[in-house]
């Protein structure tokens, strides 16, 4: 979702949930972590969705100033091996001048074997000065086989006058 003065959203506040005013002033996005709250105080949106079936956008920071960052997307992968040596993220976007960060999106992989050195990522957006970091999204990585290393998948929260707090990683065999 969009944040608050970016694109067609000519309001302060982000865009959350089915596209609802969310956080607002210098705050961060939130979806499976918290949006921080900036220097000029406000609200940031409530969590929410399915940490295990991670399906949705994350949210758009406020902003009393430029603009703020766009929530991560989405993406779900079902294949029956994936090597990955490169990147997946869902990452939320940096605020402008007195904008918070938008929160990470949402990632959701299902595999027999996952393999690789890449990484995977939902993580917050960073917000600009005085504001506060994007909350981190959602990832849920399923797969019972492979080498690949469990550290490199985050969803954590953006950095700013304030950080967001970090979403949530469900790491399972595969359903």
């Amino acid at each position: 979702y969009l944040g608050g003065r970016r694109g067609d959203n000519n309001a302060d506040e982000g865009r959350t949930l089915d596209n609802a005013s969310g956080s607002t002033r210098r705050n961060g996005g939130s979806y499976g972590g918290l949006g921080a709250i900036g220097s000029a105080g406000g609200t940031v949106n409530d969590l929410y969705g399915d940490p295990a079936n991670p399906l949705l956008l994350g949210s758009g920071g406020g902003s009393d100033g430029g603009s703020a960052g766009s929530g991560g997307g989405r993406l779900q992968v079902t294949a029956a091996k994936i090597l990955l040596d490169g990147s997946i993220m869902a990452d939320g976007g940096a605020g402008s001048t007195y904008a918070g960060g938008g929160s990470g999106g949402s990632l959701r992989l299902v595999t027999g074997d996952l393999s690789g050195t890449g990484q995977i990522r939902a993580d917050g957006g960073s917000g600009a000065s005085q504001s506060g970091g994007g909350g981190g999204g959602r990832v849920a990585v399923f797969f019972p086989a492979g080498d690949f290393d469990p550290a490199n998948i985050s969803a954590t929260g953006g950095g700013g006058s304030k950080s967001g707090d970090a979403g949530s990683v469900v790491i399972e065999a595969a359903p």
